[in-house]
């Protein structure tokens, strides 16, 4: 491909378009994002960890799209990704044909440069949950940064990541979760990881400036409840993003909510993160919990991944019908969005957004 943009940077980072092979550009399942800027995409990595930067670009003239995930560096025909996310579903066989989907483009522009009037940035930094990556969430990623957010979701080294992929292949990390006992000392790496990166984030991107101490934690599932305990243990992170968090009452413990929390939940229980945002509220932050319908949802209608599946496909896995995926994801994304950068109305804009959503939304607790 030609046309890309080269942008002066103190980070490594790698081509990650895929177009070196001659394989063929599939787009698919991906909608434009809504904000006013186009959507820069890079793959880097800041002290060490990998990540996915999605941040408000120049006008997209000239620049091609980036692929949703990174180009494979190993000499296995097999993506990394596609091995760990089918190891992770206990159906290995599946890996030769999902790694078909690192010829997807997203709708972000690979490289393109950072748009000056953007800046300052609120940073957000993003968790991935168990058995997926950062690239797994490029649609809420690339809808933020529409509205004028830099985002950097993290593919965390603690073996959870269907594959933690290095610039170094040799530095690459397999997807070996191993089992309930060890979550707390990844959780413990992700908390770190997540800190790290956002202290690298100006050294990384100098060309753009950043609202560091005004940064958001955000992630799904295992990634909700890492940014929790990412948002107690920094008070850079100012607001936390807890999609379907992942067992939350283990944690309870361990927090000391002094920040705003925004829970969207569809599979996991409603009390623990009810209990935490009345604890918060009692501080005078900001807190909610609204639930996308089980029965019209699942846990990963919150990642990209039934974007890029036919509708019967989901339904022939999952075993019945859902919404549609975009639906299920615009609704998610608007709530998020809307807590972040609403901060004085976001009540009156949440309920604006639940009475559109046909009943897919409710309202489980809103402190203000």
């Amino acid at each position: 491909m030609v046309g890309q943009a080269e942008i002066s940077c103190s980070s490594r980072c790698w081509d990650c378009n895929g177009e070196s092979s001659g394989r063929a550009e599939i787009a698919m399942g991906f909608s434009e994002p809504s904000g006013p800027f186009a959507v820069g995409c890079r793959r880097t990595e800041l002290d060490a960890i990998p990540v996915n930067a999605f941040y408000p670009c120049v006008s997209s003239g000239g620049y091609v799209r980036a692929s949703w995930w990174p180009q494979n560096t190993n000499s296995e025909f097999t993506h990394p990704y596609a091995t760990g996310l089918a190891a992770g579903s206990q159906l290995p066989g599946l890996a030769p044909i999902l790694s078909s989907l690192s010829w997807v483009k997203t709708k972000c522009f690979l490289d393109a440069p950072i748009e000056a009037s953007a800046t300052p940035c609120r940073p957000v930094v993003f968790s991935h949950g168990l058995c997926s990556t950062g690239s797994f969430y490029s649609a809420i990623c690339s809808e933020m940064a529409s509205q004028g957010l830099f985002v950097i979701a993290l593919d965390h080294s603690d073996c959870t990541a269907c594959a933690c992929i290095r610039e170094d292949p040799q530095l690459s990390i397999k997807f070996q979760p191993g089992d309930d006992a060890e979550r707390d000392s990844q959780l413990a790496t992700r908390v770190e990881e997540m800190s790290r990166a956002l202290s690298a984030l100006e050294s990384g991107f100098p060309e753009a400036t950043f609202e560091i101490q005004n940064s958001v934690a955000a992630g799904h599932s295992m990634g909700a409840t890492a940014a929790l305990l990412a948002a107690t243990a920094d008070c850079r992170f100012k607001t936390a993003i807890c999609l379907d968090c992942w067992s939350p009452g283990r944690v309870i413990p361990k927090l000391k909510p002094n920040f705003d929390i925004l829970f969207i939940r569809i599979d996991n229980p409603r009390d623990p993160m009810v209990r935490i945002c009345q604890q918060n509220s009692q501080s005078g932050h900001r807190s909610a919990v609204f639930a996308i319908d089980r029965s019209r949802a699942q846990h990963n209608h919150q990642t990209d991944f039934f974007l890029l599946l036919p509708k019967w496909a989901v339904r022939l896995g999952l075993g019945r019908h859902v919404d549609d995926a975009a639906t299920i994801l615009a609704a998610n994304n608007m709530l998020c969005i809307a807590f972040v950068l609403d901060e004085t109305s976001f009540p009156s804009s949440a309920r604006d957004i639940v009475d559109s959503s046909q009943e897919l939304l409710e309202m489980e607790f809103v402190s203000w």
